[in-house]
């Protein structure tokens, strides 16, 4: 199995995966940390792109009943090889069109919308999957930082975006690495809304990201404006059905 693309022993996997775990679930500035008091206490929760299975295991010690999926084999596999299987715990190499509807009280979704191509028919799947009432815990990166927008002031801004597209054409593209959506709170919160979810909660995360650059931090804490943090999560409740097509 791999970690970020090397291949490690199951022992070093199991060592790496468990310490990560541990730094998460302790850090108060971990966005985990955070999301984690945003799922509701109890119920069947759906970890829709669990990764490693960290996060679907905190759930899990906390009292959830909880279902990861990815579509990543080794990832799952990892999942399997750390966590195992349990009464309260499984993980499946499986897509959300596969789950039955109204199946889940909870889906979480950590850090996944911003690299997907259909971001409307992923929130669209998620709806039909959630119970009525049904709620929706979901964290992205935040447009509107400093170290997103400072690329804006540069007179060769036409040069950086033709490295981009000639980076991805020639075969730079990497789903699981690669931001391919960016929205700011408001255009998010209009997004979801438009597939059945009522807006209940806004948390920014880990700190305002800024430029890179020698003489600053990677990330300053500065609560006035916190709006601007690097990650920020959100609490919607399922309303009603989502409505849209894939044309849409």
């Amino acid at each position: 199995m791999r970690l970020y693309g090397t291949e490690r022993s199951d022992e070093e996997i199991k060592q790496f995966v468990r310490d990560y775990k541990r730094a998460i679930e302790t850090s108060t500035r971990s966005r985990y940390y955070t999301i984690r008091e945003l799922v509701p206490p109890t119920g069947r929760v759906l970890d829709y792109g669990c990764g490693w299975g960290a996060f679907s295991k905190m759930l899990e010690e906390r009292g959830n009943d909880v279902v990861g999926i990815d579509l990543d084999e080794n990832q799952v596999d990892i999942c399997h090889l750390v966590w195992g299987e349990g009464e309260r715990l499984h993980f499946e190499r499986a897509a959300i069109t596969e789950l039955d509807s109204a199946s889940f009280d909870c889906v979480v979704s950590n850090e996944v919308i911003e690299h997907v191509h259909n971001p409307g028919m992923y929130l669209h799947e998620i709806n039909r999957v959630l119970v009525p009432g049904g709620m929706l815990v979901i964290s992205l990166p935040n447009a509107m930082t400093p170290r997103l927008l400072a690329p804006l002031l540069s007179p060769r801004l036409p040069w950086h975006l033709r490295r981009i597209s000639d980076e991805v054409r020639s075969g730079g593209y990497r789903k699981e690495q690669h931001h391919i959506n960016a929205w700011d709170p408001m255009h998010f919160v209009r997004l979801v809304s438009t597939v059945g979810f009522e807006f209940e909660k806004y948390e920014p995360m880990e700190g305002i990201a800024m430029p890179r650059a020698r003489f600053w931090p990677a990330y300053i804490r500065f609560k006035p404006l916190k709006n601007f943090s690097y990650s920020m999560a959100f609490v919607f409740k399922r309303v009603a059905d989502s409505e849209i097509a894939p044309h849409d």
